[in-house]
């Protein structure tokens, strides 16, 4: 018998129980880290004011003398689109959802399916949020919107696409752009530093980086300078006998200035195309307050479910979602895609 279908339709919870997403926070750090403000303004476009507080004089006032002058505190803007994102989607033959697959029980592999297509959009979204994407406005049929890129959030040039105030773009020290063997633990204080000028207090951030810069972090450990010249690195190590095992890590770094807990990430600065890693992937990373970013939703992920039309039965997921950096003071980057100075 014809029968009309909407394929927009949600899945009713009974059939989506299977499929929540679920992804560990160690694995997607950025998106499960920072703060879910409420629903996104029903806009894609949206802005949000950003104060500045300049430095004032210091002199005295003389007794007697009346206040005829007065300022105010400078107002300014930053915006941002968000953007549709759909999973790739998941379909399973009739054969393959009747025949018993290992691990998983018969008649069930649709379910596996779409659990797996969920945990593929939270790993799109936070590629996103970590990308160097420009933001992007939506050209009717040809184009769609997306949302800019933390690593182009941080950075010290002017964006493209509606450009984050001058007066409000993180300091040039804090942009760093060199190869990995020129980010040294001075390098990084240096940035620090500049970080905790520009908020005018010492700062307390978050590091999401890539493997090799992760890497790089924990050699700066403790220098011995050698008679030639040259330098040894001497790692704190933990060894534990009973367990056979070496720990050599460092995780938090704590300067003058600030402090900064570095974590690993893999999805930093992806191709946009293949979602596959770039020479920047491992290499880069965010220096952040978490404070001053939100991620807000017109809808947030949700799966839905075609229907089947003999292949078998089918399903995706999708959000429409915005990573908002409400002030970029007082943060930074790291960018490069080199190893070492003589590579460039």
């Amino acid at each position: 018998m014809p029968a009309m279908y909407d394929s927009t339709k949600p899945l009713p919870i009974p059939a989506i129980g299977d499929t929540i997403i679920n992804v560990q926070s160690d694995k997607l750090p950025f998106t499960r880290m920072i703060r879910r403000s409420g629903k996104m303004v029903d806009q894609m476009l949206n802005s949000w004011p950003v104060e500045e507080y300049p430095d004032t004089s210091l002199l005295g006032t003389l007794d007697g003398a009346d206040k005829t002058t007065f300022s105010s505190v400078s107002r300014d803007k930053f915006e941002a689109v968000g953007m549709l994102l759909r999973s790739p989607g998941a379909q399973v033959t009739k054969i393959a959802n009747l025949t018993r697959d290992a691990g998983v029980p018969k008649k069930q592999e649709f379910a596996k399916q779409m659990r797996m297509d969920g945990e593929r959009l939270a790993r799109m979204w936070e590629s996103l949020c970590l990308s160097a994407l420009e933001m992007r406005d939506e050209v009717k049929d040809t184009t769609p919107y997306r949302i800019r890129g933390a690593l182009v959030w941080l950075q010290h040039a002017a964006q493209s696409v509606r450009p984050v105030p001058a007066a409000y773009r993180v300091a040039e020290a804090a942009d760093i752009q060199v190869p990995l063997d020129q980010f040294t633990d001075t390098r990084f204080e240096e940035a620090v530093a500049a970080m905790a000028e520009q908020r005018g207090g010492n700062v307390n951030l978050k590091a999401i980086v890539g493997s090799r810069a992760k890497r790089a972090m924990t050699l700066w450990g403790v220098k011995v300078d050698n008679e030639d010249g040259s330098k040894d690195v001497i790692l704190s190590r933990t060894m534990s006998a009973a367990d056979k095992r070496l720990i050599q890590v460092v995780d938090k770094f704590e300067f003058d200035c600030g402090v900064v807990y570095a974590m690993t990430s893999y999805f930093l600065a992806r191709d946009e195309t293949t979602g596959a890693p770039t020479a920047y992937s491992s290499r880069s990373g965010i220096f952040i307050d978490t404070a001053m970013w939100e991620i807000a939703y017109l809808q947030p992920p949700t799966p839905f479910q075609n229907p089947d039309l003999g292949g078998g039965p089918r399903g995706y997921h999708d959000l429409v979602g915005i990573c908002r950096c409400l002030n970029t003071q007082g943060q930074g980057r790291l960018y490069t895609n080199l190893d070492e100075t003589s590579a460039s």
